[in-house]
């Protein structure tokens, strides 16, 4: 138990008693500071009750406590709504960053539109909270009383209550704008996947007309040759270097024998090679049954005599085979297929289109080819041989095919296959196969 003391103020109640005495009578005071001095007047009958009076410890007043909770609650809201005010300077950052394109203009301004509406509540929220935290400032500076009391007793208890009502009004209303701002950033999550659909839709169709442009142009550039000129007589009028430079050396090189040995504009390209009469050649016997079928199905719808086909073998320290050994897609589908290499079966691949304006794109030279014949020497070489036939596929309706398998048909471009003999040192084979 704690003592405390409680003052009542007591007028003589007459008709004699002035106004002043009268006003205060009966009031209660619990601290003697607080009470009226008397006498108020000459001739005051006024007095003051003094009662003592033992009050519980649970009857202390908790305004102390609930001044710290209503500050903190207030400063932490505060802190909040600035978060929510840099993120959402981020938000609108990142949209004007990041989408661009015509077909989303209108979304995007929707939605940014609604990110300032957010902004300007938010402020207006932070407003609201300094000014009540102010206000409970003032309160407590003026009425607060840090000795014990009771509720009773506290002067601070009436404002307490109402600033108490309105931290809990703007809380509730911090909850709400987080969730309205939750609703926006998911507005905008959609609009910058939309946005990064677009790009890449724009950048594919950006590519595949940049493609195209490039195709057309070398196609119109042949035909227009041919047409002036002829297919035989098309290299003398630069075609050979603009094809080479747009398709590669071995694109080129492979079409330049396809018109005859004694026109070829670059002989070095047969350098190291070995001609080959037919698929019968005994420098190939190993290989005849494989040839004859080979040789067979893809030039039998041309009404070629298969026997009159010729060959080149391109030895391993040809140019042309070391850029087969080289080329990472070759090394790769040479990586995966250990067992089946080491274990005699054949393998097959195709060469990816990587555009053109490439330094050696196999795809345009050799499209399909099969992988034979691998083995391991006794230094731990790995040696394969591959094979593909120079002809124009009747299933592949691509203008260039079409065009070259035309000139095939007239007997402008010659058919042939060949054998590339690829060489991968151990020290590679070692990293590929480890």
């Amino acid at each position: 138990m704690v003592k405390t003391t409680k003052y009542i103020y007591h007028s003589e109640k007459t008709k004699t008693t002035c106004e002043d005495c009268k006003k205060h009578d009966n009031e209660v005071y619990y601290d003697i500071k607080d009470i009226p001095k008397l006498p108020i007047h000459p001739n005051c009958k006024c007095w003051i009750e003094v009662i003592e009076l033992n009050v519980s410890n649970n009857s202390k007043c908790d305004c102390a406590d609930k001044f710290i909770v209503l500050e903190n609650n207030l400063i932490n809201s505060i802190k909040n709504t600035e978060t929510m005010l840099n993120n959402i300077k981020d938000n609108i950052i990142e949209i004007e960053k990041e989408i661009n394109n015509k077909e989303n203009d209108k979304d995007k301004t929707n939605v940014i539109h609604e990110f300032y509406l957010i902004k300007n509540k938010t402020e207006d929220f932070k407003k609201e909270c300094e000014t009540l935290l102010t206000d409970i400032g003032i309160t407590k500076e003026f009425t607060f009383d840090n000795t014990f009391h009771t509720i009773e007793q506290c002067k601070s208890n009436k404002e307490l209550n109402k600033h108490s009502k309105n931290v809990s009004r703007l809380c509730k209303k911090l909850d709400d704008l987080s969730e309205e701002l939750k609703l926006i950033k998911e507005e905008k999550k959609v609009l910058l996947k939309k946005g990064k659909e677009e790009k890449e839709k724009e950048k594919a169709e950006k590519i595949k007309k940049e493609k195209m442009t490039r195709e057309d142009a070398v196609i119109n550039f042949v035909k227009q040759k041919t047409a002036e000129v002829g297919m035989d007589k098309f290299y003398d009028f630069g075609g050979y270097f603009y094809a080479k430079n747009n398709y590669g050396p071995d694109t080129v090189g492979l079409n330049d024998l396809a018109h005859g040995e004694d026109k070829m504009n670059d002989k070095s390209y047969i350098k190291d090679t070995i001609k080959l009469k037919n698929w019968n050649d005994e420098k190939v016997a190993s290989d005849k049954k494989y040839l004859v079928e080979k040789v067979g199905e893809q030039f039998m719808d041309f009404g070629f005599d298969i026997n009159e086909i010729p060959g080149y073998f391109f030895k391993n320290n040809s140019e042309p085979s070391k850029r087969i050994a080289n080329d990472a897609d070759f090394l790769d589908k040479i990586k995966k297929n250990k067992e089946n290499i080491l274990n005699g079966k054949d393998i097959s691949m195709e060469f990816p289109n990587y555009g053109h304006n490439k330094k050696s794109n196999l795809h345009f030279a050799f499209g399909h080819i099969d992988i034979r014949n691998g083995y391991l020497d006794k230094e731990g070489n790995l040696h394969v041989k591959v094979y593909d036939t120079y002809d124009f596929n009747k299933n592949n309706k691509t203008p260039l095919n079409q065009a070259g398998r035309e000139q095939m048909l007239k007997g402008n471009l010659k058919p042939f296959f060949t054998i590339h003999d690829i060489l991968i040192p151990k020290e590679k084979v070692g990293k590929l196969w480890k």
